[in-house]
């Protein structure tokens, strides 16, 4: 499937309209700075400015799986389904293949914020949810809190992530189509302080394996791409930071509990 700042891109009080636009806003902006030269640009000033001033490797961590575990709906379009009701907003007899359809044209690699999703399927079905006043936001609502988890921190993950503060800046890069719910998902864990940045792929724009999410996590950490050292459970998509140049922890190699020592040997100190 979701920094906790002014507020995060991921976590915008837009209606479904807005959604749409800011996604594909998004789309646009990252396209433009993630070209080849771009890119070539963005990573010859990182890597001079960190040979200046001698950068520690940044962590950065997945959240589902690797550090927490959450309860998800057995039935994600009914759950919707109930909640946009709750809302007043009516739902399709065929809501169910409406909510499996294809809707929102996206390029290769970029996320579609579930509330995005929701409100063109409805669309598709001539339903019009309102995008402005009191219920303006109702379907964003509904996805947040049909997305409601019970969480459940991983062993070893508390630790695992204050290792890694030893040794440097600490992200947090999450695939989380789903608004607010990373953030809830940390609090919950007791980790909500933990990262210097957080950022899911309804933020950036971009899942991974895409280089560009991992290319934004690493802009906002202020360090080059290739000094990412990048923590999580699947390497089909967690293993794209090495496309970046950076380096994959695969948690089926090294569990949480031996990051500590692994860190010691791999990264050292400050």
């Amino acid at each position: 499937m979701c920094t906790q700042s002014s507020p995060p891109l991921g976590d915008r009080d837009d209606g479904p309209s807005g959604v749409v636009s800011h996604t594909v806003d998004t789309w646009a902006r990252v396209d433009d700075r993630w070209s080849v030269p771009a890119i070539t640009r963005h990573r010859t000033a990182l890597v001079l400015v960190a040979r200046v001033l001698a950068v520690q490797p940044a962590v950065t961590f997945d959240l589902f799986g690797t550090l927490v575990k959450v309860t998800r709906p057995p039935d994600p379009a009914w759950a919707v389904a109930d909640e946009l009701r709750a809302r007043d907003v009516p739902v399709p007899e065929d809501w169910a293949t409406a909510y499996g359809e294809h809707h929102v044209d996206a390029p290769e690699g970029a996320e579609v914020p579930l509330p995005a999703h929701v409100a063109a399927a409805l669309r598709s079905r001539g339903i019009a949810p309102r995008t402005t006043g009191a219920s303006g936001n109702a379907v964003r609502r509904a996805v947040v809190a049909a997305f409601d988890p019970e969480v459940s921190v991983r062993p070893g993950a508390d630790r695992a992530v204050a290792a890694a503060r030893e040794r440097g800046p600490v992200g947090l890069l999450s695939n989380c189509s789903v608004p607010e719910l990373a953030r809830r998902s940390l609090l919950r864990a007791g980790l909500g302080d933990a990262f210097d940045v957080t950022v899911t792929s309804a933020g950036c724009g971009w899942r991974k394996p895409h280089p560009a999410a991992f290319e934004s996590v690493a802009e906002r950490l202020a360090v080059p791409p290739e000094t990412l050292v990048h923590v999580g459970d699947d390497p089909r998509t967690d293993g794209g930071v090495t496309e970046v140049g950076g380096r994959f922890v695969d948690l089926t190699a090294t569990p949480l509990g031996e990051l500590p020592a692994w860190f010691e040997r791999s990264l050292g100190g400050r």
